[in-house]
């Protein structure tokens, strides 16, 4: 789960694992980011940029690069009750809100992801679409059985992926229908999935472990564990990874085969939590969403 007043932050009233070795080398065709070389890096550091309140329980930020906007998901009522209390935000990279209440009408809204147009939504049973253009909610999708999905991942390929923490599952959503893709003791509150080459990295909330979820093969692997209650993860655009861990820290990594080394943000002491977590590459900019404490926080990274 899956993308506090009390940080040094800025706060805007009402606007807002070691270094690559040979493992990672071998393992590049599946865990690079895509057109994302590894390239040499120092490890990263964190400076504040600013901090928007006013969420209610915020659970995920998506960039959405052709408007250059952000997604924000907020629960605001319980964490797994289908109560209709659930909306999404519009808000810009400068910490401003658009639209507060964007989309409404949705139940627990946790996971997002853009196709063609389109945003997906992790609904707990359902996976929502919305028109961006609209604003308008068009389908949702379900699957039998389903009971906590909580991220959501669109390949290059235009496949949507949704993780299921209770079920265990990982969903597939080509256009045809949502479907199980595959089910396994192992993905045990499965949380944030991402594309990486042939498969999907993700990991489970419940047991820290990082995960590979084939993509042309239902198959699950665990690749690493000591990732506390893995929540989201994104690629930092230069081959490695950003991991949050719901606890309230972010790991940057260059190797999923290892358990974290490097820390990037620790907001722990604070009580802040760090739920599904959003990189706009370009932009050099960490946004993390801190759930209970009804804030998004965006962070500078310095290379």
């Amino acid at each position: 789960m899956h993308r506090g007043s009390f940080t040094p932050f800025r706060t805007v009233p009402g606007r807002a694992l070691r270094a690559g070795s040979l493992v990672i080398l071998a393992a590049l065709p599946f865990f690079a980011a895509a057109a994302a070389p590894l390239v040499a890096q120092r490890a990263p550091t964190a400076e504040p940029l600013w901090t928007l309140d006013g969420f209610d329980v915020p659970e995920s930020v998506l960039y959405d690069a052709a408007r250059n906007v952000l997604y924000v998901s907020n629960i605001e009522g319980g964490f797994d009750q289908a109560d209709g209390q659930g909306y999404v935000s519009r808000v810009s990279l400068d910490g401003e809100v658009l639209e507060r209440r964007w989309v409404e009408g949705l139940d627990a809204p946790k996971g997002l992801g853009l196709r063609d147009g389109h945003l997906f939504v992790a609904d707990l049973t359902n996976l929502v679409e919305i028109d961006v253009e609209t604003g308008r909610i068009v389908a949702r999708h379900t699957v039998e059985g389903a009971q906590f999905m909580n991220d959501v991942a669109v390949d290059d390929e235009g496949t949507v992926w949704v993780s299921d923490t209770f079920a265990q599952r990982v969903y597939r959503f080509a256009g045809d229908g949502l479907e199980t893709w595959v089910e396994d003791a192992r993905l045990a509150g499965v949380n944030g999935l991402y594309p990486a080459g042939e498969a999907l990295l993700g990991g489970s909330f419940q047991t820290g472990a990082m995960l590979r979820v084939g993509r042309h093969e239902p198959v699950v692997e665990v690749l690493s564990e000591g990732w506390a209650a893995f929540d989201g993860i994104v690629p930092d655009g230069r081959g490695g990874w950003w991991v949050s861990d719901f606890a309230g820290r972010v790991f940057h990594t260059t190797d999923p085969h290892s358990p974290p080394v490097h820390t990037v943000v620790e907001t722990r002491s604070a009580r802040l939590n760090a739920a599904d977590i959003e990189y706009v590459a370009d932009r050099r900019m960490l946004l993390v969403p801190t759930f209970n404490a009804g804030r998004v926080m965006a962070y500078r990274i310095v290379w």
